[in-house]
């Protein structure tokens, strides 16, 4: 099996068969370890950044999509609304108003609390299925963003490899 690095990031060939075609490269975890693991209120993982969560935000949890605003606070993250759907990361920690928010891009995150944090109240996360910024709640996740309503915010943030762990991937947004 072969790896590479590229832009900062680990990718590993994938070819089961030199018969089926050319290789494809799928990013690896950062260390796939139990270092990895966001679980209740403890984390070993090592923050992307943190910030203050904003004055009239209320609460994140563990798993919340989050974005900074233009005062260099942390809020949660919709897809409704230009300025608050470009998330910096998922929040590795609750915090209240005031508090202080560590987030984390690029990794394999176990999400405990997928009841809180799914679009439609699913209890776990679907495995092999791409999950995208919400579009009616800040800081949530949702398989079945509207893709069809012209001017619609799609913002792809990662996917799920079973119930619980998700790959952080948030990509670029599309305008529908």
């Amino acid at each position: 099996m072969t790896t590479k690095t590229a832009y900062n990031r680990n990718f590993q060939e994938n070819q089961p068969n030199s018969l089926q075609g050319p290789p494809t490269w799928a990013l690896t975890d950062r260390d796939v370890t139990s270092q990895n693991v966001v679980s209740g209120v403890i984390t070993t993982l090592t923050p992307d950044g943190t910030g203050t969560l904003a004055t009239g935000e209320g609460s994140v949890i563990i798993g919340n999509l989050v974005y900074t605003d233009s005062s260099g606070n942390i809020r949660k993250a919709i897809a409704n609304d230009m300025a608050k759907s470009r998330p910096v990361g998922v929040a590795l920690n609750a915090a209240s108003e005031g508090e202080t928010v560590k987030y984390i891009t690029n990794s394999r995150v176990h999400m405990v609390s997928a009841s809180s944090l799914i679009e439609g109240g699913a209890t776990t996360f679907t495995p092999n299925t791409k999950y995208y910024l919400s579009q009616t709640t800040p800081g949530k996740w949702d398989s079945t963003p509207d893709t069809t309503t012209s001017g619609n915010m799609v913002v792809p943030c990662g996917y799920a490899t079973n119930d619980y762990y998700v790959y952080i991937e948030i990509q670029p947004l599309l305008v529908v």
